[in-house]
């Protein structure tokens, strides 16, 4: 897997670097957000929680990704700025499928309580 950077913007009101990169992944599919995130992090020397994938692209037949990442200064700020569907999506499959299921049953109780009809 290698990285081109496209773009790189500093965004000093945010207190994040805002980058647009190309995977090239010649050998395999597209690789999934946590790898892309663990090498990307590694590649420009920063935590892992710093970094954020904000959206990946791969046309039909290609063997290239084009991703759009955020590298924050440091994890508060990221936790203050990211959206949680994002936050979500950059999580380790595991983890993130234990938020969906929790969220998933929270809908369901909330639903099963609206049913309830008072006298």
């Amino acid at each position: 897997m290698e990285f081109k950077i496209v773009s790189d913007v500093k965004n000093p009101v945010l207190s994040r670097r805002e980058l647009m990169f190309e995977v090239d992944h010649p050998a395999s599919g597209t690789p999934d957000r946590s790898s892309i995130r663990d090498n990307l992090a590694k590649k420009l020397k920063t935590a892992v929680d710093n970094v954020y994938i904000v959206s990946m692209k791969t046309k039909t037949g290609s063997q290239k990704t084009y991703c759009e990442v955020e590298v924050y200064d440091n994890a508060d700020r990221a936790k203050q700025v990211v959206s949680k569907h994002i936050f979500t999506r950059n999580l380790p499959a595991e983890e993130r499928k234990k938020i969906i299921e929790a969220k998933k049953e929270a809908k369901k109780k909330a639903k099963a309580k609206a049913q309830v009809k008072p006298k």
